[in-house]
């Protein structure tokens, strides 16, 4: 009778133990996750902000057309808003895949982002 306790007591341990390795390793993922967040988009953010300001400095707030001359007839501009698109796009199948984390992204960048997506989804259609 005390050797069956014993059994079940250490059991039961073993059980709790096992549960709170799966709740560490969950947690650890998670914060993993969230500071591959934050190192992908730092020097991301460095780099989109200086294309922003080569795209605003041309179209001010303005939704940019596809088919308005400044966009057709400059190449340059093309190699940038191409460029800042990829950058994001880096972002957005790290977060689809499900390695990086959308709500870290949304509280760093999530406005910003939804506005230029906004003034440039014509282009990327």
């Amino acid at each position: 009778m005390f050797k069956k306790s014993v059994q079940i007591i250490q059991t039961i341990f073993i059980v709790f133990g096992v549960i709170i390795a799966i709740i560490t390793l969950l947690a650890d993922h998670k914060r993993r996750k969230c500071q591959a967040t934050l190192e992908l988009y730092n020097p991301i953010s460095e780099e989109t902000y200086e294309l922003r300001n080569k795209i605003r400095n041309i179209f001010k707030n303005e939704t940019i057309n596809p088919d308005d001359v400044r966009y057709k007839d400059d190449k340059e501009l093309k190699r940038t808003i191409t460029r800042f698109l990829s950058l994001y796009e880096r972002i957005s199948v790290g977060i689809n895949l499900n390695v990086l984390d959308i709500k870290v992204f949304m509280r760093i960048a999530g406005k910003s982002s939804i506005d230029w997506y906004d003034r440039l989804k014509s282009i990327y259609r």
